[in-house]
């Protein structure tokens, strides 16, 4: 952390290097057989990944009813007991999931639970959208760019370039969002689309037998894409907490599930905060009301520690043990966008020695590892299956 504080973040990590050399986490062993690094997560079309979903519901024997809700049935308890749709039929259930997104059709008009708003600490709530046909080499990452009323993505698949201005609606308007996308993307033409989103959470996502999944539980702007994160972690509780109370899940189970969620949530504000507090790339209102007036919440005291002390492992503790992102994601914003501290490391001849020949087997590591283009081009024809692992195959 010392040297990354003191230069630059080149080289620093295995990641680091693929980033540097637009590599993929692919490596073939000396036998030619490919091994994939599992550490990261991949953009893949998400028309062909819902058809491939409701292909496999269907194989097993999942019953899909395409139907808009218009009311509910309650029972003396508040469970819902059917779904009344619009134009005739109904549905009766045991147990709901409410993915109706950010309207909450059941979680919120039904229970009327509140919801919390992150908007007096985080100012972002539209995106302006386009996407365009590849005309340059994919790159093995995204990539996200300061703007003067927030931030771009660009999100690279294998025949498309997909970029979205997430903004703040305070500070400019959706013209004048367009038109700074426009200006950044000559290749942008006039199909553009726009977003709409809160940042916040629900009080509770599990009521009575009624579960928010997803952004019908909570959303936290897509800096992180916490979204699938949270996701992925509700449905793993919710099905372990079924089965180990054989379909009558108790109280105290929902309740401390929805405490549990909560604390995820706020730890996911806390972090992105982080973003918008120290970056320094752009002086515009917008950014000088981020650094002047973004609250960084729980993670307060662990920035005031980082300022006076500087990049100590000892600051640790003063993180949330539930965080998502722990010491080191915290510490690779903070190091990352420069935060300031009373205490600056003071590196010596022979530090900065040892560090170059660090970075130096890094790079030399990342070069082994495919392209992109090769690394599609090998899953693609047929050959040995990948062997999925934590480790990278490198000397």
């Amino acid at each position: 952390m010392y040297y990354l504080h003191s230069g630059a973040m080149h080289n620093f990590c295995l990641t680091s290097g693929l980033m540097e050399q637009k590599r993929a986490p692919f490596f073939k062993d000396p036998q030619g057989q490919l091994n994939v690094w599992d550490h990261f997560g991949y953009h893949i079309d998400n028309k062909k990944f819902l058809t491939h979903l409701e292909k496999v519901s269907l194989e097993r024997g999942i019953e899909i009813v395409e139907a808009d809700v218009c009311d509910v049935t309650q029972a003396p308890n508040g469970d819902v007991t059917h779904l009344i749709f619009e134009g005739g039929g109904q549905i009766e259930a045991d147990f709901f999931a409410d993915c109706s997104g950010f309207r909450g059709q059941l979680i919120k008009q039904v229970f009327d639970v509140p919801f919390v708003s992150f908007s007096d600490r985080l100012y972002c709530d539209r995106a302006v959208i386009a996407s365009w046909e590849r005309d340059h080499p994919i790159e093995p990452f995204t990539t996200s760019i300061s703007m003067n009323n927030g931030w771009c993505w660009n999100i690279e698949l294998q025949d498309r370039i997909t970029r979205g201005y997430v903004h703040s609606s305070a500070f400019c308007s959706e013209d004048e969002a367009v038109a700074e996308l426009k200006a950044m993307t000559p290749q942008v033409g006039d199909d553009v689309r726009t977003v709409n989103f809160p940042s916040g959470r629900l009080e509770r996502h599990w009521v009575n037998n009624v579960v928010a999944i997803g952004n019908s539980s909570g959303f936290v702007e897509p800096i992180e894409a916490t979204a699938l994160l949270v996701i992925t972690d509700q449905l793993k509780f919710v099905s372990k907490a079924i089965l180990d109370s054989y379909g009558d899940v108790p109280d105290m189970m929902r309740d401390k599930e929805c405490e549990r969620v909560r604390i995820i949530w706020d730890d996911i504000c806390d972090f992105i905060v982080a973003h918008y507090k120290f970056n320094r790339q752009r002086q515009t209102p917008f950014w000088e009301h981020c650094h002047a007036e973004c609250s960084l919440g729980g993670a307060e005291e662990f920035y005031d520690y980082f300022k006076e002390v500087g990049p100590s492992t000892l600051g640790a503790r003063f993180l949330r043990p539930e965080s998502v992102f722990g010491f080191e994601g915290y510490m690779n914003v903070l190091l990352g966008l420069k935060a300031p501290t009373d205490r600056p490391p003071k590196m010596m001849e022979e530090d900065w020695q040892q560090w170059g020949q660090c970075a130096s087997r890094i790079e030399k590591n990342s070069l082994q590892a495919l392209t992109t283009e090769q690394a599609i081009e090998t899953l693609t024809s047929g050959g040995n299956q990948p062997v999925i692992g934590e480790g990278a195959p490198l000397n």
